[in-house]
Protein backbone atom coordinates (compact mmCIF):
# COMPACT_ATOMS: atom_id res chain seq x y z
CA UNK A 1 0.00 0.00 0.00
CA UNK A 2 1.51 3.82 -1.03
CA UNK A 3 2.27 5.81 1.79
CA UNK A 4 0.77 8.73 0.61
CA UNK A 5 0.10 12.51 2.27
CA UNK A 6 -2.96 14.48 2.22
CA UNK A 7 -1.82 16.97 0.18
CA UNK A 8 -0.61 13.94 -2.70
CA UNK A 9 -3.84 13.14 -2.41
CA UNK A 10 -4.88 16.65 -3.37
CA UNK A 11 -2.92 17.32 -6.15
CA UNK A 12 -3.38 13.89 -7.76
CA UNK A 13 -7.28 14.48 -7.78
CA UNK A 14 -6.54 18.15 -9.01
CA UNK A 15 -4.85 16.58 -12.15
CA UNK A 16 -7.05 13.76 -13.14
CA UNK A 17 -10.28 15.49 -12.67
CA UNK A 18 -12.26 18.05 -15.19
CA UNK A 19 -12.16 21.09 -14.64
CA UNK A 20 -15.92 22.50 -14.21
CA UNK A 21 -17.39 24.13 -17.19
CA UNK A 22 -17.78 28.26 -17.10
CA UNK A 23 -21.83 29.41 -16.33
CA UNK A 24 -22.35 32.51 -15.84
CA UNK A 25 -25.69 32.14 -13.64
CA UNK A 26 -24.11 29.55 -11.54
CA UNK A 27 -22.82 31.48 -8.13
CA UNK A 28 -20.15 30.29 -6.32
CA UNK A 29 -22.71 30.40 -3.06
CA UNK A 30 -25.86 29.43 -4.28
CA UNK A 31 -26.77 28.02 -1.13
CA UNK A 32 -26.13 30.84 0.95
CA UNK A 33 -28.63 32.54 -1.69
CA UNK A 34 -31.28 30.01 -1.74
CA UNK A 35 -34.48 30.75 0.61
CA UNK A 36 -34.17 29.76 4.30
CA UNK A 37 -36.61 26.72 4.68
CA UNK A 38 -40.14 27.53 6.75
CA UNK A 39 -39.95 25.30 9.79
CA UNK A 40 -43.21 23.68 10.27
CA UNK A 41 -44.74 23.38 14.05
CA UNK A 42 -46.30 19.90 14.06
CA UNK A 43 -49.42 19.26 15.61
CA UNK A 44 -48.36 17.96 18.80
CA UNK A 45 -46.54 21.51 19.74
CA UNK A 46 -49.99 23.07 18.73
CA UNK A 47 -51.87 20.97 20.97
CA UNK A 48 -49.15 21.56 23.63
CA UNK A 49 -49.53 25.28 23.07
CA UNK A 50 -52.96 25.14 23.23
CA UNK A 51 -53.08 23.21 26.26
CA UNK A 52 -50.74 25.78 27.90
CA UNK A 53 -52.23 28.92 27.27
CA UNK A 54 -55.21 27.71 28.39
CA UNK A 55 -54.29 26.28 31.83
CA UNK A 56 -52.39 29.96 31.87
CA UNK A 57 -55.70 31.83 31.39
CA UNK A 58 -57.47 29.55 33.85
CA UNK A 59 -54.87 29.86 36.32
CA UNK A 60 -55.05 33.54 35.38
CA UNK A 61 -58.63 34.08 36.40
CA UNK A 62 -58.81 31.62 39.16
CA UNK A 63 -55.67 34.14 40.98
CA UNK A 64 -57.70 36.84 39.81
CA UNK A 65 -61.31 35.95 41.36
CA UNK A 66 -59.14 35.22 44.63
CA UNK A 67 -57.71 38.52 45.08
CA UNK A 68 -61.30 40.00 44.35
CA UNK A 69 -63.20 37.79 46.44
CA UNK A 70 -60.45 38.54 49.67
CA UNK A 71 -60.63 42.37 49.06
CA UNK A 72 -56.93 42.60 49.45
CA UNK A 73 -53.26 41.73 48.00
CA UNK A 74 -50.92 39.64 49.92
CA UNK A 75 -46.91 38.65 48.77
CA UNK A 76 -48.23 35.74 47.85
CA UNK A 77 -50.64 37.05 45.45
CA UNK A 78 -47.98 39.70 44.01
CA UNK A 79 -45.60 36.45 43.67
CA UNK A 80 -48.07 33.89 42.08
CA UNK A 81 -49.54 37.03 39.42
CA UNK A 82 -45.49 37.83 38.70
CA UNK A 83 -44.70 34.23 38.08
CA UNK A 84 -47.77 34.00 35.57
CA UNK A 85 -46.86 37.10 33.77
CA UNK A 86 -43.48 35.52 33.49
CA UNK A 87 -44.74 32.23 32.78
CA UNK A 88 -47.09 33.99 30.08
CA UNK A 89 -43.97 35.89 28.28
CA UNK A 90 -42.14 32.53 28.17
CA UNK A 91 -45.52 30.94 26.25
CA UNK A 92 -45.18 34.04 23.72
CA UNK A 93 -41.84 33.80 22.85
CA UNK A 94 -41.83 29.47 22.63
CA UNK A 95 -45.00 30.92 19.97
CA UNK A 96 -43.41 33.42 18.30
CA UNK A 97 -39.54 31.77 18.46
CA UNK A 98 -39.85 29.95 14.66
CA UNK A 99 -41.14 33.00 12.63
CA UNK A 100 -38.06 35.03 14.59
CA UNK A 101 -35.90 32.77 13.60
CA UNK A 102 -36.81 32.91 9.89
Amino acid sequence: MMDTTDKDIARLLQHKLPEAGHDPWFKRKVLNRLPRRRSQTSPVEWVCIAVVCVLLLAALVIEGLNIIGSQQILVRDIVIMSSLTMISLGVGGWIISPYIRN
